[in-house]
């Protein structure tokens, strides 16, 4: 079966903290985990010998001793657990079977690649990459954003036990990675999120799902990455794009920002190039719901202009007039002016300022 032009989208999230990124390293080689999924391979000598030489030492040798297919059943049980248990009796029985039969086949055709591989003592990488899935066909309701997002955020529980309340989505354009391996197309889109105080995360030992797709959990920067011992495709799509991502994020956050322009005193404090808030308001803000984002912004451009108007009409007002009536003379001006008001745009532009 050809697998060229196969297209594999994912979605997932971005977490970012200071100059670290979220990233979760897979407990099988993407060689493998093809291998254990039963994915046909390819008969040209050099693409398989590519395929095997991703694999770690420890999978070949599992692989090579497992002379019943017993360790392939256990693994593929483990890999399939949530996707066969949505499958009725019939169809799980046929989806093990065909696996089995393809993995059979695949593996007798690497058998001698593979035994030369390991006795070279080539040892592949385990990935490293950004909490991400597909989107399931039940998961689907017409709003691809939507969509995409939900994907995202199962994503991430069943990756890293990330709970919904603790980060926030951001509104920007996604990051977008795509590549080519081996004749396989992959489009990774990517959400901004933003973690909480509540913010955790962890691997849960009884999780066998979890246990069998991860090995490890971290905060990883550019330059601790980069010193690690990492597989091709991380080094060139995650690593590679690092500073792409944190630009990304940087220009969006800033022009974010720039549309609250009724914060008027808000203070920013640079840390590795990102705008970083402090302030109350923004932080009611954050928390207000995206349907509610425009009424917001009207209602704060309201109340900063029948602000600064109410303040300049009192200072024009003579002695011998009583605060009530300066007072009332400012809220007057307030509701003739808020009429005018139709965008977050026509507020005064945010000075920022330093710490």
């Amino acid at each position: 079966m050809s697998r060229i032009n196969q297209l594999v989208e994912s979605y997932g999230f971005i977490f970012i903290q200071g100059d670290r990124v979220l990233l979760i390293q897979g407990r099988n080689s993407y060689s493998h985990g093809s291998l254990i999924g039963g994915n046909n391979w390819y008969s040209e000598r050099y693409l398989n010998k590519a395929f095997v030489d991703g694999m770690t030492l420890s999978e070949k040798k599992a692989r090579l001793e497992d002379v019943d297919l017993d360790g392939f059943r256990a693994a593929h049980a483990i890999a399939y657990k949530k996707k066969l248990e949505r499958m009725g009796y019939l169809r799980a029985n046929k989806f093990v079977a065909d696996s089995l039969a393809t993995y059979a086949e695949t593996f007798e055709s690497i058998k001698g690649i593979m035994q030369e591989s390991y006795n070279a003592g080539i040892d592949g990488a385990l990935p490293w990459g950004f909490p991400k899935g597909r989107l399931r066909h039940e998961e689907k309701t017409g709003n691809r954003r939507r969509d995409e997002i939900n994907a995202a955020k199962r994503e991430s529980y069943e990756e890293a036990k990330i709970e919904e309340s603790m980060y926030r989505v951001e509104l920007f354009d996604p990051f977008i990675i795509e590549y080519a391996d081996l004749g396989i197309n992959y489009r990774f889109v990517l959400y901004f999120a933003t973690p909480n105080r509540t913010f955790k995360f962890y691997i849960d030992d009884t999780d066998d799902e979890q246990m069998g797709e991860v090995s490890q959990i971290k905060w990883l920067s550019k330059r601790e990455l980069a010193g690690m011992k990492i597989e091709p495709i991380t080094r060139m799509h995650i690593l590679g794009n690092l500073d792409r991502i944190f630009a990304s994020y940087t220009r969006q956050s800033n022009r974010y920002v720039r549309d609250a322009d009724m914060l008027q005193n808000a203070v920013f404090v640079p840390q590795n190039n990102i705008h970083v808030h402090y302030g109350s308001s923004y932080r009611r803000y954050e928390e207000k719901s995206d349907r509610n984002v425009e009424d917001w912004f009207s209602r704060r451009q309201s109340q900063s202009q029948s602000s600064s108007q109410g303040q300049s009409q009192s200072q024009s007002s003579s002695q011998g007039q009583s605060q009530s009536q300066s007072s009332s003379q400012g809220q007057s001006q307030s509701q003739s002016s808020s009429q005018g008001l139709t965008t977050p745009r026509q507020v005064k532009k945010i000075t920022l300022r330093k710490n």
